[in-house]
């Protein structure tokens, strides 16, 4: 009784952060969008729901970004490269735990210099608006249920020292379901099989998973499954080969883990990797 007692309070602690990453934190500010006036097309194209959007000028921005509280920091450069970037490295110096998207009017062989100077994204213009609201929406999803700070969505695992009483009170059956993912990962996981431990059907437990997480059970496996890909290319494994990371992570293909990777970290797999040896 007493192995089995200190074996479920193991897990619990197991848990601890990844039940933790789907805690969102309360409050939320705004997007701030910085153009000049005769380079706000993108601003006024863009619609985030649910998400106050600010602008302002690039001036206003560089004299006291600290003073704006946002949750995402887009700049809209136009033309202006140099002023762009600089503006850039004064904003992300005085914010670094905000995230800043980055958009230029052409310039793409430059989007190398973007992000060394601490852009998350480069887009160049024309931007497909569809794309970049759907990578705001990422974003700021992933910010605020992981507690970013500077490198986001980096799943660190929990200390063995780590009390059981660090735990949530979330549903045994969600429990299950998390730990089958924990105890699976990075091998194929489906949905029939975590509805199967916690007890439900395909219908009602995907229903009753993105209530306790705000995402889907099979995103909850992507997102962690590209947290698994950033530790491994933090540590250096498989020397660094990216293709081999793909599969200890996971990932059937690179095609897919490209685009998941891109989709929830912000990156590709090589920017991300290039950022930890800089």
């Amino acid at each position: 009784m007493k192995k089995g007692k200190n074996s479920h309070c193991a897990f619990r602690a197991r848990l601890y952060h990844l039940i933790e990453m789907t805690v969102v934190r309360e409050g939320k500010g705004p997007i701030v969008f910085a153009a000049e006036r005769g380079c706000r097309e993108v601003f006024q194209a863009l619609r985030v729901e649910d998400e106050r959007i600010e602008a302002l000028s690039l001036k206003k921005l560089a004299g006291d970004p600290g003073s704006f509280s946002a949750d995402l920091i887009i700049v809209d450069c136009g033309v202006e490269f140099e002023r762009g970037l600089k503006v850039l490295r004064n904003v992300k110096r005085r914010c670094p735990d905000v995230p800043i998207l980055f958009i230029s009017d052409g310039y793409r062989d430059r989007s190398a210099e973007a992000f060394r100077a601490g852009a998350r994204q480069h887009f160049t213009k024309p931007v497909d608006i569809i794309e970049l609201q759907e990578f705001v929406r990422n974003l700021l999803f992933y910010k605020r249920h992981s507690g970013e700070k500077r490198s986001p969505l980096v799943l660190e695992r929990p200390e063995e020292n780590i009390r059981p009483s660090a735990t949530t009170d979330k549903p045994l059956n969600f429990l299950k379901a998390v730990q089958y993912i924990d105890e699976n990962l990075p091998g194929n996981i489906r949905l029939d099989e975590l509805a199967r431990e916690a007890g439900l059907t395909r219908f009602y437990f995907c229903r009753f998973f993105s209530r306790h997480t705000g995402m889907s059970p099979m995103k909850f496996v992507s997102f962690l499954k590209v947290a698994r890909a950033k530790e491994l290319i933090k540590n250096g494994a498989a020397g660094g080969d990216l293709v081999l990371i793909a599969a200890q992570s996971g990932f059937g293909n690179y095609s897919t883990f490209f685009k998941q990777f891109k989709k929830y970290a912000g990156c590709t797999p090589r920017e991300y990797m290039s950022s930890i040896r800089a």
